[in-house]
């Protein structure tokens, strides 16, 4: 459809008509605005508020064949009015930034306008409504209100300043990404705010932001007697918001008035569920949501208690869905101390065990958590304690805690959201080694669920010292309770039952059959061989396929010969299963650490080693020790200590606008410092 169509649809009530008026002119708008301001991150607030504002304005257009030019001088309009608020406070000189629209690929035009954001504002002013918008000295002169002498004073004065910005620049010119995803969504939920406040003229120009800023009763005004809908606007559009509109939001969660605080927590929990991750390629995990941060940077601001800050980081991280953002959620989460131990543990005790991410949480607690586990034991509460034991154990069992520098174990209690990881050094010897006694006592209990758990917590713990309680459980009464000793010392490396084993890997029971099998393949015990070959021909077809896994998992030339053999089998399944065994899985090897290892691998616990491959979080909590700006040497320095492809991290810290470059300085953006203030704060423990 052409303009005065959709104009005419969307001056009707259209949404869908004025959606594509946005897909058609967003990039010239986003142009308009970038090159007034020269950084991304305004020129998306500035191309959001012109939308809004066309939107607003629609039905004040006489003729729908102008659409274009009109939105072209609205445009202009809101980057002029947003001149004067910048000088007003004086905040004129702009951040450096010298990105360039991804449609601008000629590098000519590139470097042009990343010498104009170098400009003062002024000057920048007068060259893109000059050379851009080609409007003469006269136009340019009416518009902005100064005399034409002014006007061509100015762009003399801004064509000789960009001059030499372009002959001092060297460095490449980054692409800045196409405004966010979510931009038309943003649009719709300002203007359908704005329409639905009472006593709001939104067609004067107001912004949203503008309306909470003076008057922050009509938010909760508004959250009082909103429905979902409107609820969910607020949401969606809460980002853009002034800072007092998200203080709003969070103390109204902690009031006591109507329901003001569950429309005030549903907004939250739609706030936090649309939180997704910034993924760049070859990090893993993800950077948490840059939404996630500005919440927990307003709510580090808020005027509530650190008990409320607590109750809210819990209800936020409860309604999380991105993994990366719940993992920050649950470090703020443990900065608030007492107050965030005793919710999780009534979490945990209420809800027989709880999420899994709960109890990750409170294993961050330490001895906290471990003397309120041992506690219920003692008190009874034998299942809960159990389900609490497992967590401790399971995160003191990452392979790598030995030889993890600080700066890698720091991050991955940071980032980690299965089994937050425990040193076993830093829990109370005496009080671990009671709790395990205790547990160790269970294996004998009347109940199998109880019986199996604690035998899985002694496995996960390593504790040798009740092998033999262990072993004497693969000759137990009950199935499950012998499979479990099985699956136990299995993972122990317990070489002493290797016999036991080849005899049960014959057993009439089929289920202990296929354990005693696994166990054989997972310890790789070469002396199997002939049993498991007997059994790939088992009319048992689980205990069968058992035994072509476990020899593929046995590094021994007679397990390759077997399993070859199996390749020609008529049964299909069988080929199938053998050539996966054969050519897909992984040789159980076990290499005995020479001293000289040992010694190489202790020099290199000592010294400093990247963490991760590609990580802007890590290069933010670790590599910038200060809120400043670094020279670009410096800079690659320090994230070469903890990424190793640097210069992807350093990019992508452009790409995502946590940062800008310009002549070889990087500079942090405002989202950039808000990412640095909330990992920080988490750094250092503290909450307010």
């Amino acid at each position: 459809m052409d303009d005065v169509t959709l104009v005419r649809q969307a001056q009707s009530g259209g949404r869908d008509a004025f959606d594509m008026l946005v897909d058609r002119y967003y990039r010239m708008v986003y142009g308009i605005s970038y090159r007034m301001t020269g950084n991304s991150a305004d020129a998306d607030e500035l191309a959001h508020d012109a939308f809004v504002e066309a939107y607003l304005k629609l039905v004040q257009l006489k003729d729908p064949a102008r659409f274009c030019g009109w939105l072209k001088t609205l445009t202009l309009n809101v980057c002029r009015m947003w001149q004067r608020e910048k000088r007003r406070h004086n905040m004129s000189s702009l951040d450096e930034n010298i990105a360039a629209p991804q449609d601008d690929a000629n590098e000519k035009y590139a470097r042009m306008y990343s010498g104009m954001s170098h400009l003062s504002a002024s000057h920048r002013m007068v060259l893109a409504l000059h050379y851009f918008e080609d409007l003469s000295y006269s136009e340019i002169a009416r518009f902005l209100g100064i005399p034409n002498g002014t006007v061509m004073s100015r762009i003399s004065r801004a064509r000789h300043l960009l001059k030499e910005e372009l002959e001092e620049m060297k460095e490449d010119i980054d692409i800045a990404e196409v405004p966010d995803i979510r931009f038309k969504e943003a649009i719709q939920a300002e203007v359908s705010l704005l329409l639905s406040i009472e006593g709001c003229k939104p067609f004067v120009g107001t912004r949203l932001r503008a309306v909470f800023e003076k008057s922050p009763d009509r938010l909760i005004k508004l959250l009082a007697e909103s429905d979902d809908t409107v609820l969910a606007n607020i949401a969606v559009i809460l980002p853009r918001l002034a800072a007092c509109s998200m203080h709003s939001i969070l103390s109204a969660s902690d009031s006591h008035v109507d329901d003001v605080p569950e429309h005030a927590k549903a907004v939250l929990k739609m706030y936090i569920s649309r939180c997704t991750p910034e993924t760049v390629p070859g990090a893993e995990p993800d950077m948490a949501a840059i939404d996630a941060y500005i919440l927990l940077d307003q709510l580090y601001q808020a005027n509530v208690s650190n008990l409320a800050k607590a109750k809210i980081l819990l209800f936020c991280a409860d309604s999380c869905k991105d993994h990366s953002t719940r993992a920050l959620l649950v470090s703020a989460l443990a900065c608030c101390s007492e107050d965030a131990f005793q919710l999780l543990m009534e979490q945990f005790t209420s809800n027989a065990g709880s999420a899994r991410w709960v109890r990750h949480a409170l294993a961050r607690f330490g001895n906290r958590f471990l003397s309120e586990v041992y506690r219920l034991l003692d008190d009874g509460e034998t299942r809960l304690g159990l389900i609490g034991f497992e967590t401790i154990a399971k995160s003191m069992k990452h392979q790598w805690i030995e030889d993890a520098s600080p700066e890698r174990f720091a991050n991955e209690l940071r980032v980690s959201d299965k089994y937050s990881p425990v040193r076993k050094e830093d829990l109370d010897a005496d009080l671990l080694s009671q709790a395990t006694k205790r547990v160790a006592g269970l294996i004998h209990h009347a109940d199998a669920d109880i019986r199996n758990s604690a035998i899985g917590v002694l496995g996960d713990l390593g504790a040798w010292e009740y092998i033999s309680v262990i072993r004497g459980c693969m000759r137990h009464e009950d199935t499950s309770t012998r499979l479990s000793a099985i699956h136990v010392l299995a993972g122990m490396g317990d070489l002493s039952i290797v016999e036991e084993l080849m005899e049960k890997a014959q057993s009439d029971v089929p289920e202990e059959a296929v354990a005693a099998v696994e166990a054989l393949g997972q310890m790789g015990v070469c002396e199997s061989v002939t049993i498991l070959q007997s059994l790939t021909c088992d009319k048992e077809i689980s205990l069968r396929t058992a035994a072509i896994n476990a020899l593929g998992g046995i590094d021994s030339p007679s397990a390759d010969a077997a399993l070859k053999d199996l390749l020609t089998y008529k049964d299909a399944v069988v080929r199938k299963s053998a050539a996966k065994a054969l050519y897909g899985g992984v040789k159980c090897k076990t290499v005995k650490q020479s001293e000289v290892d040992r010694k190489l691998a202790e020099k290199r616990r000592r010294k400093s080693q990247p963490i991760a491959f590609v990580s802007l979080d890590a290069a933010i909590r670790y590599a910038f020790t200060e809120l400043r700006r670094y020279e670009e040497r410096e800079l690659t320095e320090r994230i070469a200590c903890i990424c190793e492809d640097y210069c992807a991290t350093r990019r992508y810290l452009i790409e995502r606008k946590l940062m800008t470059r310009a002549n070889g300085v990087y500079t942090f953006t405002t989202l950039g410092e808000t990412v640095w203030k909330v990992e920080h704060l988490i750094m250092k423990g503290e909450h307010a």
